[in-house]
């Protein structure tokens, strides 16, 4: 047949035709199940004005062990604000354990010896919060992360050392800090093992200042650290009952950061092979934290964790499915079952945020431009309800968001300009049990100087 044949063309017509119809037809039904979304969203979301209405959450919540709080950006006010609410009636009124962050083991433990009135330690909450020096110094370093360790240690007061609520950090980044700490342990309870694992960590101890250079020198082809990281974690383990007798919260502390330096550098080796392999060793550490605590304190324990959307969300309700990333929302609920993890998200329309252009960069108040159509945020902004919880289990809202839908989430990297790069698609109702939707939100600030003091946290 010619090239310019009437029949081809007529061809290429109808074709063209069929393409917009069906275009036009799918357009309109996400339209439709949008609509009906927000009428169900209208129905079955809960205004939320006051702590007080955090009740339905705590109902639903029940009885389970382990109650993630996620966050879609790290520089948000009023995350911090509602998380430290939901964590303060989780610890007063269900007896959870501790508090779980998204932060190093060295700095976090600090903050615990402080919550628990532990002697020789910071009796200042500033003071317990001054080894949140990494980058993003404003994450955790900031007034509500102040209020909230100030009241965790008035709670704690009248408790006994077993039943005080502790604070930990579940993060794998601070390598030279945990090396430090293991180190310094011995030398008080074990000096001649203190002279072996020091010996042990000298080839990573070269790098305790710059971690990724770690990897760096062995692209160049110099020799790994695994097997002496693995040593000095088998030496604790071997000798815990021992250490345990001299106090058994410091040497739950010390196998800590062992485990800590091993998995920092299982993390940094595997920056060299790209893929899922990092992600997933840094996951593998906060899921085996977790574990590991929940077992030092008993079969009866509960715990809070305070992440990112990113890693408290499942993973398998989102592309990270296909490229083999889990995180720890996935790990507990596959560890501990559905009932026994709650997961809750948080998310906003508009506002500002704190974050810098680049790693390591200045802190920026950043504008958060409205949320772009047809996404959760986009939807939730619909209802017309300024701040909501989101009941993710009720079955017909479950069912009209069960459908792959762009969901925002904001890094400490963060270019408003490039807004359509963060949004992931995602099934809400598969990865989270129950949503926190803020309309607008405000730059969470750094810990203000003393003669600066801010204003308290709301209740």
């Amino acid at each position: 047949m010619p090239v310019n044949s009437p029949s081809l063309g007529i061809t290429r017509w109808w074709s063209l035709t069929a393409a917009v119809v069906v275009a036009s037809v799918l357009l309109s039904s996400a339209a439709a199940a949008d609509d009906d979304a927000v009428g169900l969203l209208r129905q079955y979301a809960r205004p939320l004005d006051d702590g007080e209405d955090l009740d339905v959450l705590l109902e639903s919540i029940g009885d389970a062990r382990v109650v993630m709080l996620g966050e879609s950006s790290h520089g948000t006010l009023e995350y911090y604000n509602w998380r430290a609410k939901i964590s303060r009636r989780l610890i007063a009124e269900k007896d959870f354990d501790f508090i779980l962050i998204e932060g190093d083991w060295p700095a976090s433990y600090q903050v615990n010896l402080y919550v628990k009135h532990a002697e020789d330690t910071p009796t200042d909450a500033r003071e317990a919060l001054s080894n949140f020096r990494r980058w993003p110094q404003w994450m955790w370093g900031n007034e509500v992360i102040k209020d909230l360790i100030q009241w965790m240690r008035r709670h704690n007061a009248d408790l006994s050392r077993r039943e005080r609520a502790g604070f930990y950090g579940m993060d794998v980044y601070a390598m030279g800090e945990s090396m430090d700490a293991v180190v310094e342990y011995l030398e008080a309870v074990d000096p001649p093992t203190a002279e072996r694992v020091k010996e042990l960590y000298e080839p990573l101890f070269r790098h305790r200042d710059d971690p990724r250079g770690y990897a760096q020198s062995l692209a160049r082809g110099l020799p790994d650290a695994r097997n002496q990281a693995e040593q000095a974690l088998d030496i604790l383990r071997r000798r815990a009952d021992t250490y345990a007798d001299m106090g058994e919260e410091e040497s739950f502390a010390a196998e800590q950061n062992a485990l800590g330096v091993r998995n920092a550098e299982r993390h940094y080796r595997s920056l060299l092979f790209g893929g899922p392999f990092s992600w997933n060793h840094r996951v593998g550490h906060m899921k085996q934290t977790l574990a590991r605590l929940l077992e030092h304190y008993g079969p009866e324990s509960r715990a809070i964790v305070w992440a990112h959307n990113t890693h408290i969300g499942d993973a398998r309700a989102t592309p990270k499915r296909r490229r083999g990333m889990r995180n720890i929302g996935q790990l507990a609920r596959q560890a501990y079952g559905l009932e026994e993890v709650f997961l809750v998200g948080f998310t906003t329309y508009e506002g500002s945020v704190s974050a810098g252009r680049q790693w390591q960069g200045d802190r920026k108040v950043m504008e958060v431009p409205p949320a772009v159509s047809g996404s959760v945020e986009y939807l939730f902004e619909q209802t017309g309800l300024e701040r909501m919880l989101v009941p993710l289990r009720e079955p017909r809202l479950a069912r009209s968001l069960d459908r792959p839908l762009g969901h925002r989430a904001k890094g400490v990297v963060y270019d408003p300009a490039d807004e359509q790069g963060n949004y992931v698609p995602t099934v809400l109702p598969r990865r989270y049990d129950a949503m926190i939707f803020l309309s607008r939100t405000e730059a969470v600030e750094p810990l203000a100087e003393p003669d600066e003091e801010l204003p308290q946290a709301a209740e």
